[in-house]
C-alpha cells in the first residue's frame, strides 16, 4: 500500500550494508529502484548487481524489487536462454522485471541481450492460434558474482547499470527469505524510498555512477575490446601529436618466420603478448573509428591528393607511449615508431 508517512529504517541499514556503506552504490540501487516503478524500460538500461563472492545480498536485493512491483510480473528467463530466443522468449510478454540470478557469466553474446533492454519487438507463436508481435517492455536485472564480457563491449557499456555488492554478510547474520521478512514488515516504506530514487533520477536526467562502479565498467570494457584496450594502455593523447597514423600503421605486421624471422608489431605484437585472439583488420578499422567518435580522443581524416581525389584515412592526436619517432614521408604519412 502506498502509505507517504512509512520509513524503511531496517530495509535501508540492509542497503547500506550490502553497499558497503558507500553512498554513491546505496545511490545507484534506489534510482534502481525508482527506475522499476516506471512502465518499459525508456533508457534502455540493463542492471548488473555484482560481488566477487556469494552471500553478499544482491539476490536478495534483486527479490525485494520483483517482490515490490509483483512476481506475477516478473519473468526469469537466464542469459541463455535470451541468447538462444525461441519460444522461452513468449514469457516476457507483459513482464515488468527480468530477473536473471546467474552463477557465472564469462561471456555473453549480446545481441538479443541489447534489442531486448531497447524496448524491441520479438514473435510469439503460441500453440493453436495466430502468431503476433510484442513490444519486450521489461527491464533486465542481473545478479552475479563478476561483470561479463560481452560479445559488443561498446553497445552493451551504454546500457549497462553495474551496481557492486562488496560486502559479504556474516553466516551468523543471514535470515532465510529476508527479502519476504522486509517486505512485510516495511513494504511501504521501501515503496516511498523507491519514488525518492524516481524522483531523484528525473531530477538529474541521469543514473549516478558510483567511482568503484565506474571503474568496473571501465575494466570490463576494456576487456571485451582489444581495440580500445590497445589505444588506452600504449599510446598518449594530445591535439598537440599531428603525425598521421593510418589504421594499416597501427595494425601492425605479421610475424614472420624462416632464415630471417621479423616480430610481430604493432596492435598484432599487442594481442600476441596479452594472449588475444588478433581480430581482422577490418574490425580493427571498424573499432579505430568508433573509438574515434565515442571518445574525441583522436581525430580522423580523409587525404586528399592533389587533384581532388580521396586517399587513405589516417588519424591524428595520438603517439605511442614512450616512442622515438622517426622522420615521416613528407607528407606525415609513415611515421615510424620503436620502442
Amino acid at each position: 500500500s502506498y502509505l507517504p508517512e512509512e520509513q524503511a529504517p531496517t530495509f535501508e541499514a540492509f542497503a547500506d550494508q550490502v553497499t558497503g556503506n558507500t553512498p554513491d552504490n546505496k545511490q545507484m540501487l534506489q534510482e534502481m529502484f525508482g527506475y522499476c516503478l516506471q512502465n518499459g524500460n525508456p533508457q534502455h538500461k540493463v542492471f548488473y548487481l555484482y560481488g566477487n563472492t556469494a552471500r553478499n545480498g544482491k539476490s536478495t536485493t534483486a527479490k525485494i524489487i520483483c517482490g515490490l512491483i509483483g512476481w506475477d510480473n516478473v519473468s526469469a528467463l537466464s542469459l541463455e536462454q535470451i541468447e538462444k530466443g525461441g519460444t522461452s522468449l513468449t514469457e516476457l510478454v507483459e513482464k515488468k522485471i527480468n530477473f536473471s540470478d546467474e552463477i557465472s557469466t564469462k561471456f555473453i553474446e549480446s545481441s538479443s541481450l541489447m534489442t531486448l533492454a531497447a524496448e524491441g519487438v520479438i514473435a510469439i507463436n503460441p500453440k493453436y492460434k495466430k502468431p503476433f508481435r510484442e513490444k519486450v517492455m521489461a527491464k533486465f536485472i542481473i545478479a552475479c558474482n563478476d561483470l561479463p564480457r560481452f560479445s559488443n563491449a561498446q553497445g552493451m557499456s551504454a546500457r549497462m547499470i553495474a551496481i557492486p555488492f562488496p560486502y559479504q554478510i556474516p553466516e551468523a547474520e543471514r535470515i532465510p527469505n529476508y527479502d519476504s521478512v522486509l517486505l512485510d514488515k516495511e513494504g511501504s516504506g521501501i515503496l516511498n524510498w523507491a519514488i525518492t530514487g524516481l524522483q531523484t533520477l528525473r531530477k538529474n536526467k541521469t543514473f549516478t555512477f558510483s567511482k568503484e562502479s565506474s571503474e568496473e565498467a571501465y575494466e570490463n570494457k576494456m576487456q571485451g575490446n582489444s581495440t580500445y584496450a590497445y589505444l588506452e594502455e600504449r599510446f598518449d593523447f594530445s591535439p598537440e601529436y599531428t603525425a598521421k597514423l593510418t589504421p594499416e600503421d597501427m595494425f601492425g605486421l605479421e610475424e614472420t618466420f624462416g632464415k630471417e624471422p621479423e616480430p610481430a608489431t604493432g596492435f598484432r605484437l599487442y594481442c600476441k603478448e596479452t594472449g588475444i585472439k588478433t581480430p581482422s583488420l577490418f574490425t580493427f578499422r571498424k573499432e579505430l573509428k568508433r573509438y574515434s567518435d565515442d571518445t574525441n580522443k583522436i581525430k580522423q581524416e580523409r587525404e586528399i591528393k592533389s587533384d581532388g581525389r580521396v586517399g587513405k584515412r589516417f588519424y591524428t592526436g595520438l603517439r605511442l607511449r614512450g616512442a622515438i619517432e622517426y622522420p615521416s614521408d613528407g607528407d606525415g604519412f609513415n611515421q615510424s615508431y620503436k620502442n
